[in-house]
Parts: structure tokens; sequence; C-alpha cells
């Protein structure tokens, strides 16, 4: 008699394979310019362990305690979490740098930890010629993509531009804003951010920096300047090529929408935006339409709501 047969599962649906947000971002074709976070001033900290959720909190109390000089006092202050690439460094949570964003910017090693007036004064202090230092994103702990492919560009940058035993130029950071744009880097002090670059893209943002100079390849925007004139300045920046931060001067912004905007399912944004461009002057009408929302992703997170900036 033969055997009974033996019973076969049922074969279940695979589950989709989720994206990365910064895949599924890039796929329907999101804008990155005016995304740079905001802030005028800044701290770095290193804090060699580990990058939590809140790493630059950490960081600051680690150094300053629950008394944090960074809060209301010093608008237009951010403070950062920093570690050298590949995590290895001091034992204990220091500040290492201060400066100021812009075109009066400065970046300046410290020596003993700044008191809060120290820091309050940075939007007026001399400036004092440091720098450039490029920090990649790699606060995995806010969203994966910035560790799977933000350590990953640090390395290389690293080993494309220091020198062994000397001062390194490139440092792992925490959350810039932005994880949709991972690998995203800040080149400090100008405060310019870049979104989606690989290490041939970054070693060429980087020796155009060295050279005094603003690459345009990935520009998100500058920290000191509005969404609309960080558009602006990247699109001139695009038709200039690496060209100094001076090649752009003083940008002016002026909201243009007009009384139906927002209304009917109108959602549109447009502003005029004009500054002196390579000597001349120069003006553009920018219009931001939303795009798509980006739904679940492998990173998890709230949905992303993408746009596009277009000359209007």
């Amino acid at each position: 008699m033969p055997p009974p047969p033996v019973p076969v599962p049922p074969t279940l649906p695979t589950p989709p394979v989720m994206p990365l947000c910064s895949d599924a971002d890039a796929a329907v074709d999101d804008d990155p310019r005016g995304s740079a976070a905001a802030f005028r001033t800044f701290v770095l900290i290193e804090h060699p362990a580990g990058f939590g959720r809140e790493a630059a909190d950490d960081a600051v109390s680690a150094v300053y305690g629950r008394a944090s000089p960074t809060g209301a006092a010093t608008p237009g202050l951010r403070p950062f979490a920093i570690r050298p690439v590949g995590r290895a460094g001091s034992a204990g949570s220091r500040v290492r740098w201060v400066g100021r964003t812009g075109p009066a910017s400065f970046l300046r090693p410290t020596v003993a930890t700044p008191s809060a007036v120290e820091l309050s004064d940075l939007a007026t202090a001399p400036a004092v010629a440091a720098g450039p230092l490029f920090a990649v994103c790699t606060n995995g702990s806010r969203d994966r993509c910035c560790a799977l492919k933000g350590r990953d560009l640090a390395a290389a940058l690293h080993d494309a531009l220091d020198d062994p035993g000397g001062t390194p130029s490139v440092v792992e950071i925490s959350h810039l804003g932005g994880h949709r744009y991972a690998p995203t880097m800040l080149v400090l002090p100008w405060g310019y951010a870049y979104a989606w670059l690989d290490p041939d893209r970054a070693v060429a943002v980087a020796r155009a920096a060295r050279d005094g100079l603003v690459h345009p390849d990935g520009l998100r925007g500058r920290a000191d300047l509005s969404p609309p004139a960080q558009v602006a300045e990247a699109l001139w920046r695009a038709e200039l090529g690496p060209a100094p931060v001076g090649a752009i001067g003083t940008i002016t912004v002026h909201d243009d929408r007009d009384g139906n905007a927002g209304k009917d399912g109108d959602d549109d944004a447009t502003f005029l935006v004009s500054a002196r461009v390579d000597g001349r002057d120069e003006i553009v009408r920018l219009t931001h339409r939303p795009g798509p929302v980006i739904g679940a992703t492998a990173c998890g997170g709230k949905p992303i709501a993408t746009g596009r900036w277009t000359r209007a």
C-alpha cells in the first residue's frame, strides 16, 4: 500500500522589498535645492560614543550638563556632535570647533570650553581663517540611510583627502536634516549642504572648497539663507560652475504669491529673488510645486512630502 501523500504547505506571497528612503526620494525626482538646515553659528562637539537619535543634545549635555548654552539665549546657533571617521577618538566629549556660516564665515578650533557668552558672541566675532571641514552625516539612529551610505562616503573622502597622522579635514557628524538626500555632507565654515553625493562628486566638492570655490554639483543650499534664496543661488552657481562665495552678492527675496495662493488646491509658492551675480544684476522668479508623497520605506518614519522648484 503506497504511503499517504505528504501535505504541501500553501505558498505565501513574498512581502515586497521596501526601498531606502533616499532611493525612493531620488526615484520620484525630489528637489534637494532649498533644503539646507537653517543656522548662522555653530559649535562642533567631539562625541566619540555612538550617535543616538538626539546625538547633538547628548553631546551638549556631556559637555555642559543640563544648563545648555545653546538654547533661546543664542538664536541661530546650532550644536552638532562630531567624531573622527571610523569612530576612533578620545574617550571624552569636548568642544572642538566653533564658527559662523555665510560670506563672513570662520571656523575656529577651541582650547577651552566656550562659555554661553562666548557662543552668543560668535555672530559678531572677528573672522579667523581656518578650514574647510567636510562633515558627512552618519547618524543612523535618526535614519538608516545616513549610516548605510554616509559611513562609506566619509571613509572614501577621508582616504582621498587626509594624510595618515595629519589633521583630518573629514569628520562624521550628527543629523543634518534631509536624510532622504543621503549621503549628505556639510562644508564648513560656509555652511553649504550637499545631497546624494558619491565619492567622486564629494572629492570634487572638497577640492574646490580647498581652493576657495563653491562647487554646484549636488548643492542643497547655504545654512544662513532662506529656502528660496538657497534655490536661486544653486541655480546661479550651476551656471557659473565652481566659483568663490563672493561671486554672488547679497540675495533678496520677495514673496510673489497672489491672493489665491493656497486656495482651491493651489499650494504653489512663488518668490522673486535678486542678487548681483558675477558682476551683473540678476533676478529669478521661482515657484515651488508639491510632488508625490512617499509612504512606507525601509527606513520607517513619517511619510515624505516631496516637491520641485522651477523658474516661473
